[in-house]
């Protein structure tokens, strides 16, 4: 056998066994981790299922309000039940004219990470690029755009509300007011990691530092006889105030007082329960599918409404306030009161 052939068998041999320890050091891809539930990501990511589970995506399934006779009456009336207990949202698809599908198992965590995340290809759709992980994220544009929310949010046509908005107002999608900006601390000792609070604010949230309406007053004095005005401006939101849930209601209040203290009693006559008190007051609401005849009074994103009435003789101060109320049957004393202001007349 000739140098020249052996050398040859040699490099073959060499070739093979690289090829060989190649095959075997080669790290197939793994099967991400199968996660049914919220509590199942909890481990790799503590901190955003704490910011989750102190929401009211957390508390869906179970919240009074939603479990009222005069909302889904403990979810009776079966439309409500796939956007407070949703499967995946990708499984039904996202973007105008999809709804979301109910799911029969742990509907006691609500509108979860599951729901919102998880894809029917397998993995979990992710909103930042280059991220790992066990559960297979995966970069998926989707979750930084409006579309994702619409299949549940838009039952009300908030998102579009959102879309008929100034484009100033709105930034990119919900995000931009509901999901802020969040530092959290890294993994296993790595640099700190941003991403969005999933805390999700809003006026029914402890934090209640959301953009909303500019309020403004004045006395016009150059009518006989004086009158008080209060303008609301919806000039710092991108959809309808109040929005969403047809049972939020926004109240304006202005009363007057006698030098004395006492109040001056409702210039129109008998209230409904939970508007009862105040001189004059406005609401906004949408009413309910039920409540036949009644007008839409939501301030529209970009509008303005103003409250004009005449000055009493005797009114020696006015005061106003803006209160948000989770029912329209909510009474004043119960309510958030977003603003208020006295003036002396």
């Amino acid at each position: 056998m000739s140098i020249r052939t052996i050398t040859a068998i040699v490099l073959i041999l060499a070739f093979g066994a690289l090829l060989a320890f190649m095959a075997f050091n080669k790290s197939e891809p793994s099967e991400p981790i199968r996660l049914a539930s919220a509590d199942d990501c909890q481990t790799c990511h503590p901190e955003v299922y704490a910011e989750w589970k102190s929401n009211w995506h957390a508390k869906a399934w179970f919240d009074p309000l939603v479990r009222a006779p005069d909302q889904s009456d403990n979810f009776k009336k079966k439309d409500c039940v796939p956007c407070h207990a949703p499967r995946p949202i990708f499984e039904a698809g996202i973007g105008a004219g999809q709804r979301v599908v109910e799911r029969q198992s742990n509907r006691q965590d609500g509108v979860d990470c599951v729901a919102c995340h998880k894809l029917p290809t397998g993995g979990f759709a992710a909103a930042n690029r280059n991220v790992t992980g066990d559960c297979g994220p995966r970069f998926h544009p989707s979750m930084a755009t409006v579309d994702l929310c619409t299949p549940c949010h838009n039952q009300h046509n908030t998102v579009n509300e959102w879309r008929a908005s100034d484009a100033t107002l709105r930034g990119a999608n919900c995000n931009h007011c509901h999901y802020p900006p969040v530092t959290r601390p890294g993994r296993n000792g790595g640099p700190p990691r941003t991403g969005r609070s999933h805390a999700l604010r809003s006026w029914r949230s402890e934090n209640l530092e959301m953009p909303a309406l500019t309020i403004g007053s004045k006395i016009i004095e150059d009518e006989e006889p004086r009158a008080f005005a209060i303008s609301l401006i919806n000039d710092k939101t991108p959809h309808n105030v109040p929005a969403d849930s047809r049972n939020r209601a926004l109240d304006l209040v202005l009363t007057f007082y006698k030098a004395g203290g006492q109040a001056f009693s409702a210039a129109d006559g008998a209230r409904d329960f939970g508007q009862e008190p105040g001189t004059y007051r406005m609401r906004f609401r949408n009413p309910y599918r039920s409540e036949i005849g009644k007008k839409n009074t939501q301030i529209v994103s970009g509008s303005t409404v103003i409250l004009k009435k005449e000055i009493p003789p005797d009114a020696v101060r006015a005061r106003f306030a803006l209160l948000y109320k989770l029912t329209p049957f909510t009474p004043d004393e119960e309510a958030i009161e977003i603003y208020s202001e006295e003036v002396s007349l």
